[in-house]
């Protein structure tokens, strides 16, 4: 990746890894279904005006806004609503942790569903560091079926696989000539769409009182940064670099979203949290190769 690459993937790391923070503030004023709705129809319709301003188009044809309805439900539906739902009852740290695994699912699902993204020996060792990583935060709820977060820890693994799942799907958008504005646009609106009915129904949010402010300064924060600017990062780093380089912005997203959840919300980290995350780090790191073969080129004159 070039420098321009990695500038894309840092400013990327920070505005996700914020979400977590911002989401645990917007919570208390929304419903789960609610918050995500809201988020997305006001970033799609930002970034609408944007595209409408910069002239231009919305893709077109019935078989690519079919396709798109696919990466809507994969790139922002299921995993931002289980990860707001894995929220209300999972601190920011831990929630961050665990969605260290989508590269970790990348790598999996690469593997076995394209041809130039193979899974290797060291990506391999990745996988294994990164589940042993998830075991370890998880601890005897995984492997016992005890506690009471353990629904929400579930949660956050299948929104990383769905994650995983629309990095794959979305580089055949790629190959169709769609500009990532406007592939960020229209999942966004079709997010909002499928979204509406469900908020209603489930959420009513109607009879709901009414969001404080911090709520609400929360909701814009996420709705421009996490969101309307994170999403036209993705899809330009996706088209650059791959799946799963593009899924190394998640090294990052622990450190910003633990920080800034000890700092600003006082929230504790657990041995067992910090654990995880250093496994998870070394399967990330193992899944990049980058450290190690600089680390054996570096000790190749020595051994000679």
């Amino acid at each position: 990746m070039s420098r321009g690459d990695w500038s894309i993937l840092l400013v990327l790391a920070l505005f996700w890894g914020s979400s977590y923070l911002l989401n645990k503030i917007a919570l208390p004023g929304f419903p789960v279904f609610t918050l995500v709705f809201i988020r997305v129809t006001l970033a799609g319709g930002l970034l609408w005006l944007v595209l409408h301003l910069l002239g231009k188009p919305l893709p077109r044809g019935w078989k690519v806004w079919a396709a798109l309805l696919g990466l809507a439900l994969m790139n922002t539906v299921v995993p931002l609503s289980l990860f707001s739902a894995a929220q209300t009852t999972l601190s920011v740290s831990l929630t961050s942790i665990l969605n260290g695994m989508t590269p970790i699912m990348a790598v999996i699902t690469a593997h076995f569903m394209t041809t130039d993204e193979r899974a290797t020996p060291g990506r391999v060792i990745g996988v294994l560091f990164g589940f042993a990583g998830l075991v370890t935060v998880i601890g005897a709820e995984a492997l016992y079926g005890l506690g009471g977060h353990l629904l929400a820890q579930a949660a956050c693994v299948v929104a990383t696989l769905s994650g995983a799942l629309a990095g794959i799907y979305g580089r055949r958008f790629t190959g169709l000539g769609v500009d990532p504005l406007a592939l960020a646009t229209s999942q966004l609106l079709l997010s909002a769409l499928v979204l509406l009915p469900v908020s209603l129904i489930v959420d009513t949010p109607w009879a709901l009182p009414m969001p404080s402010l911090s709520a609400w300064l929360a909701m814009l924060a996420l709705t421009l940064f996490s969101t309307a600017l994170a999403f036209v990062l993705f899809f330009r780093l996706l088209a650059r670099v791959g799946v799963t380089n593009t899924f190394l912005v998640t090294f990052l997203l622990p450190i910003v979203a633990m920080v800034e959840g000890v700092l600003i919300l006082g929230e504790p980290v657990a041995p067992q949290h910090l654990l995880g995350l250093a496994l998870i780090t070394l399967g990330l790191v193992a899944v990049d190769g980058r450290l190690p073969r600089k680390a054996w080129l570096a000790m190749r004159p020595n051994a000679a």
